[in-house]
């Protein structure tokens, strides 16, 4: 046989076509995606972790507040009104109130004296002659807030 009769055979047959290689690439894809997105939420979540570590008590935060209040109204730097705002408000934030109801005490706080405590506060907030305030409710208002710190840490 000569060249050219071998060569006539041949050129009816087609070789395969070329292997798709399209859903390799979406599965190396997916598999990068998976890794980068694995990657992040373990740096994430030790960034919180680290934070945590270094992030006060929120309690502790609130009770400093407190004596600062307390000095700075022992002081006379701010006024029996404004020390009774101020102290209002870091109690609401530290029990996680939405609002202070003398009605309605915070768990493992007497009603009577959460009554008296937010009637003193609202009576120097808002009466017309304030009331003076006593070293006895901001300390009291620590008390509290250094139980209920302890109670939500122990939850």
């Amino acid at each position: 046989m000569k060249t050219d009769e071998i060569l006539a055979r041949l050129a009816d047959v087609e070789l395969p076509t070329a292997p798709d290689w399209t859903p390799t690439w979406y599965a190396l894809a997916g598999v990068v995606v998976f890794a980068a997105l694995t990657f992040a939420f373990f740096l994430r979540r030790r960034h919180v972790r680290e934070e945590r570590r270094a992030t006060p008590a929120p309690g502790a935060e609130a009770r400093a507040r407190v004596d600062a209040l307390h000095d700075a109204w022992s002081r006379g730097e701010i006024a029996p009104r404004t020390a009774a705002y101020r102290l209002a408000t870091v109690l609401r934030l530290a029990l996680g109130l939405r609002q202070l109801d003398a009605h309605a005490p915070p768990s493992g706080i007497e009603a009577r004296e959460w009554a008296v405590t937010l009637e003193r506060l609202r009576a120097s907030r808002y009466g017309r002659h304030p009331v003076a305030l006593e070293t006895e409710l901001f300390t009291r208002i620590a008390s509290w807030i250094a139980r209920y710190d302890t109670a939500t840490c122990m939850s």
